[in-house]
């Protein structure tokens, strides 16, 4: 956080949960009650007049599934006990027992089975890589949580962030740059023309669960991030609960999101549609120290109001999916506005910079499985982003600027999953990526600067090898990159071209390879050696 004091983060409303240990205690205490009145419930009913099989002497008795409740014994027979040599069943993990002193009849008892389910945050040892995915739709994640809160104290992430909430905030993987770390909204990369993705201007609302990829990313994502990847996933067949949030706290923050969604049978298949909206704002002006430009003299220093640090943003999204027999169609539809000041340096404020974006993001994904071993899959997506920034008074950059920057992308990619054998699976895929950014400066007397364009193609052929009943997971690649940076231009102020080296068009090789070994259960070993690749910037 840039300058001093943070700002705090807005409260949220939400439920006290109940300490597990009372809960089990209740629940055991209304086992007994049920098991003295002589209540069973539905499936104990259906149950009755069965029969239980009685082991064979020196047998152990087979002991119940979890999460799964014992037969129960025939009405009017009384339960036997255990012959020598045989032992007796034990509850499953997970269920609580009766009370000892509770009366032996033959009226069938309630077994009753309690889950913890708030570990939202878990390892995914069975990745190949060192993978992490979060649950989104945890009830201990408050309503106020940003992007950027969830990722905060995720081993091997580090955090930038340049202020409260609703300012730039860039997340970094086991040292690597914000810019070397590529974002991923259901599969379609949102890198493109921009530096790196800032963080702030992602919702949490639409999306099921975040999966953290450290220096590897899966094959079907077709990248090659040299830090990692951040992929926000959104479960599109599974219609979620209507709700609405609203949160408000300092410095007049305030946030209000809400989802809805259908899914359900449709013409000729299956079919969903969910629908989120989220807006949010605030002013922004929480103290913050000021070094007044001498870092290393503290007697000028001294707390003063952020100034112009306010922002408003709304951000909505669109995915609809349809299952005809063996062909999946998937449409997703991303649209962000946000209007803020650019507060620049705390020792010299901004007074009037302004900035504001409109990005939409257009995809879709279409996967057939041709055959029992054989799966087609073709997706593209198209991005329009446009920003506008004003420094009328030459507060925050050198001179006076009014520019409106148009930035596109647009992405085709198709492939094949390809699985011969059980514990192989191959993936060749290509992909072609259009790159556009068109600055201009609406001040007085000038104009265009020219529109730069880049053009790039990747062919990758990956596989997934598990042998050894899955105790060794071996992901080889390779990818071949070729980047067409002739229409670039030239760097402002100088003729010195945009293409490093001045080599105008790159031809890469990109080989990567990542091992897991299982020995048992409990341990996981892996290593991994990759080579990447990041064109320059625009």
């Amino acid at each position: 956080m840039c300058g001093g004091h943070g700002a705090r983060q807005p409260y949220a409303l939400r439920a006290r949960a109940i300490p597990l240990f009372i809960l089990v205690l209740s629940l055991a205490l209304g086992v007994g009650d049920a098991a003295r009145a002589g209540e069973a419930t539905e499936d104990q009913d259906e149950a009755q007049g069965e029969a239980e099989a009685e082991p064979a002497e020196g047998e152990a008795e087979d002991e119940p599934a979890e999460d799964e409740a014992e037969d129960e014994p025939a009405e009017d027979e009384a339960e036997d006990e255990p012959a020598e040599g045989e032992a007796e069943d034990e509850p499953a993990e997970g269920e609580a027992e009766a009370d000892e002193g509770a009366p032996t009849s033959s009226a069938p008892t309630t077994r009753v089975v309690v889950t913890d389910t708030r570990g939202a945050t878990q390892r995914t040892h069975d990745a190949v890589g060192a993978t992490t995915v979060i649950d989104l739709n945890d009830p201990a994640i408050p309503a106020s949580a940003t992007v950027a809160d969830v990722l905060a104290g995720i081993a091997g992430l580090s955090l930038r962030r340049f202020g409260g909430p609703g300012d730039p905030a860039f997340v970094r993987i086991r040292g690597s740059t914000a810019r070397q770390v590529e974002i991923f909204i259901d599969g379609v990369p949102l890198d493109g023309s921009d530096a790196a993705v800032d963080l702030s201007e992602l919702s949490l609302d639409g999306f099921d669960r975040i999966e953290i990829h450290r220096g590897q990313a899966p094959p079907e994502l077709g990248a090659s991030a040299i830090g990692g990847v951040i992929h926000l996933r959104s479960r599109a067949d599974v219609a979620p609960t209507p709700r609405a949030k609203l949160a408000f706290g300092s410095f007049l923050t305030r946030r209000a999101s809400s989802e809805l969604g259908f899914a359900g049978a449709v013409p000729g298949g299956l079919g969903s549609l969910r629908l989120s909206g989220s807006y949010e704002g605030s002013r922004g002006d929480f103290a913050a120290l000021s070094t007044n430009g001498t870092v290393y003299d503290d007697t000028d220093d001294a707390v003063l109001p952020r100034a112009n640090n306010h922002h408003d943003q709304i951000e909505g999204g669109l995915r609809a999916r349809v299952e005809l027999g063996p062909l999946r169609l998937f449409v997703h539809d991303r649209l962000f506005w946000r209007s803020e000041g650019v507060p620049g340096p705390q020792y010299a404020a901004a007074s009037v910079a302004d900035h504001a974006v409109l990005d939409e993001l257009i995809a879709g994904s279409i996967e057939g499985r041709a055959s029992g071993a054989v799966t087609l899959l073709a997706d593209g997506s198209l991005r329009v982003r446009h920003d506008r920034t004003r420094d009328l008074r030459g507060e925050i950059g050198v001179g006076t600027q009014d520019r409106s920057d148009l930035a596109t992308r647009a992405s085709f990619g198709g492939g094949l999953r390809l699985e011969p054998l059980p514990w192989l699976a191959l993936l060749p895929s290509v992909r072609v990526a259009l790159d556009a950014f068109t600055p201009t400066s609406l001040l007085p007397g000038e104009g265009k600067d020219g529109t730069r364009r880049r053009a790039g193609l990747t062919a990758t052929v990956a596989a997934s090898l598990t042998p050894w009943e899955g105790r060794l997971e071996l992901a080889p690649a390779v990818a071949l990159r070729v980047v067409d940076q002739r229409f670039l231009g030239s760097i402002p102020f100088q003729d010195t071209p945009v293409a490093s080296g001045g080599r105008e068009v790159l031809v890469e090789a990109l080989p990567r390879l990542h091992v897991a070994l299982r020995p048992v259960p409990a341990l996981t070993v892996r290593a991994g050696v990759a080579r990447g690749l990041r064109e320059p910037s625009f």
